[in-house]
Order: C-alpha cells, then sequence, then structure tokens
C-alpha cells in the first residue's frame, strides 16, 4: 500500500544523503525543511521537501547619493546593511518559521567576495545567486 506521512527525524540523514548523489538537485538542508515521506510497503520510496526563504533585494544606494561617500564609507555602509538585514532575519521574534534567504549580486567581484566571506554559497549555476541558511 502506498501511504504518505511526515519524516521522522531519523529519516532525514539517510535522505539528505540520498539528495547528495545527485547533482541535478539543488542541495538543500533538509533539517531546515517540512519533509514528507511517501512509503511502499513502509520502505520510503519518494519524498518531498518544502521551506520558506527570503529573498533580499534590493540592497541599493539611493541615486546621487553613492558619490557622497567616500569608499571606507560606502564598504562601512554595505557592510552595516547587511548585517541589520540579517541579524533582523536570525531574531526569532521577527521571523520564527523562515530559516534561510537568498539574493541575486548583479555587482562585481567585491560584492560576490563579500556574500562568500558572510557565509553564503552560490546556490544556482548559471545566474549570480547566491544563498545562505539561517
Amino acid at each position: 500500500m502506498i501511504e504518505v506521512r511526515a519524516a521522522r527525524p531519523e529519516e532525514l540523514a539517510l535522505l539528505q544523503a540520498d539528495l547528495a548523489k545527485d547533482k541535478r538537485w539543488e542541495q538543500v538542508d533538509l533539517s531546515k525543511s517540512i519533509v514528507g515521506v511517501v512509503t511502499r510497503e513502509g520502505e520510503i520510496v519518494q519524498f518531498v521537501s518544502a521551506r520558506l526563504i527570503w529573498q533580499i533585494e534590493p540592497l541599493k544606494w539611493v541615486r546621487g547619493k553613492r558619490k557622497t561617500c567616500n569608499p571606507f564609507q560606502r564598504q562601512k555602509a554595505t557592510l552595516l546593511a547587511i548585517r541589520w538585514i540579517e541579524n533582523w532575519l536570525t531574531d526569532p521574534h521577527n521571523n520564527p518559521f523562515i530559516r534561510a534567504y537568498f539574493c541575486v549580486i548583479a555587482e562585481k567581484n567585491v560584492m560576490r567576495k563579500l556574500a562568500v566571506a558572510f557565509g553564503m554559497r552560490r546556490i544556482y549555476r548559471g545566474c549570480e545567486t547566491y544563498g545562505k541558511d539561517l
């Protein structure tokens, strides 16, 4: 008989290992997702995962204001803006359910390097989309 149910915590490692073997799928952390399994005669034959995610966009200068700051001030402003939004997102009072975020980085290498320095990783090939689990 085919049945569906929520995955049990002890099954997540097996499902995560199965997902890791197939690079066609985005490598998500199943422990931070809602996971359901389909069983046939008690054996897992399929699984589904869902997660809520924030999209951070834009991180943008007000027109004409970027040039009014020196390079140090521009770096500091960007760093502080990123830290502020990440701190807000990681506060369970503000955000009890969403455990990841992503952003598209259109800037050159500086912003990409900054994203990596903040612990983000490229999550889609073919475009500059970086994400981070909270």
